[in-house]
């Protein structure tokens, strides 16, 4: 079973409403088209799924801010920092020294 980490981010997605409205339409439509053998619902279907899932790239989605660096980024800035503590002889290793 897959459990996905959220810690890194906020867990909140501002178009989740919007894919999931998109998924039931897609579902309904594949449906009457499949039902009523018409190939313009189906083709109406994809198009209407293939745009709920290219809607999950879209700025913001997925609980990504765009001012998020990332967690490389992040563990840059981390190593940086002990480098300038080091330099400073903030290190803890030299205070327990």
């Amino acid at each position: 079973m897959f459990i996905r980490d959220r810690s890194g981010a906020s867990g909140r997605d501002p178009y989740l409403m919007a894919r999931l409205h998109l998924l039931s339409i897609g579902i309904g439509l594949a449906l009457g088209g499949l039902l009523l053998d018409q190939s313009i619902l189906r083709w109406g279907a994809l198009a209407v799924l293939l745009a709920g899932f290219f809607l999950r790239f879209a700025p913001g989605a997925g609980g990504v801010h765009p001012d998020d660096e990332g967690e490389d980024a992040e563990g840059e800035d981390d190593e940086a920092e002990d480098d300038e503590r080091a330099a400073d002889g903030r290190d803890g290793d030299a205070k327990a020294r």
